[in-house]
């Protein structure tokens, strides 16, 4: 994993052997919110073998940015009786920079409704560009076809102190990034160690996703969003 903090090598079976907060998702009320604080994000064109250097794809279509792809994670934990909410409003359109501010005015709302959410999904797609400027395409191959590669972000409490349980939301990433890794390797990127800690205080266990980034296309996205999905289905049910 990559610690972007204060470079301390980081046990992660210490992690890994860690019980999670959260038992069995699946309940009558919702226990999953997926949000987007970076709602417009979108991808590459399909079958695009370049990138204007400087260009990030953007757009305010719920079907061509990553609320389809968090559509798709909605989707799974629904089907498998794990109740969950999908706010598909891209947050970031109404102001880059208040984005995550604004988020959490989103999800605290979404609490004080259903205060029976336990895990918080931010799905994003990353933007990785090279020293030309060029975009990256982080692609690996799943079932012999190309699939965009998967990043966890986990927020510390070296800026926010209220983020106490991101020991937990830890926990949470390194258990995901094992099993994944074990059956798709080169599907995951290394987990991101920040400082920030990305409203990931608000639930037991909170998670931010990059699937992909914006050299990926759409189609590679929804393949590794689907296989992510079904491994959270997996966690979820299991505790």
């Amino acid at each position: 994993m990559s610690d972007a903090g204060d470079k301390k090598m980081i046990d992660a079976d210490e992690y890994l052997n860690r019980s999670l907060p959260v038992g069995d998702a699946r309940s009558d009320g919702y226990t999953v919110l997926i949000i987007h604080t970076h709602g417009t994000e979108a991808f590459s064109e399909e079958g695009a073998l370049y990138a204007e250097p400087g260009s990030y794809p953007r757009s305010t279509d719920p079907e061509k940015n990553i609320v389809a792809i968090g559509e798709i994670f909605a989707d799974a934990l629904n089907a498998a009786g794990i109740k969950t909410l999908h706010c598909r409003e891209p947050i970031d359109a109404r102001s880059y920079s208040n984005a995550y501010s604004n988020a959490a005015d989103i999800i605290k709302e979404y609490i004080k409704e259903y205060p029976g959410i336990k895990y918080l999904l931010d799905i994003h797609r990353d933007s990785v560009d090279l020293t030309d400027g060029s975009k990256t395409r982080m692609v690996t191959a799943c079932g012999g076809q190309p699939t965009a590669q998967v990043m966890f972000v986990v927020g510390t409490d070296r800026l926010v102190s209220a983020n106490k349980n991101w020991r937990d939301n830890m926990a949470l990433a390194v258990r995901l990034q094992t099993e994944l890794e074990a059956e798709y390797p080169g599907l995951m990127r290394p987990i991101n160690v920040k400082q920030g800690a990305f409203n990931q205080y608000f639930t037991p266990l909170s998670l931010l996703i990059e699937v992909g980034c914006d050299g990926n296309s759409m189609a590679e996205a929804k393949r590794a969003a689907r296989i992510v999905a079904d491994r959270l289905v997996k966690t979820m049910t299991t505790g």
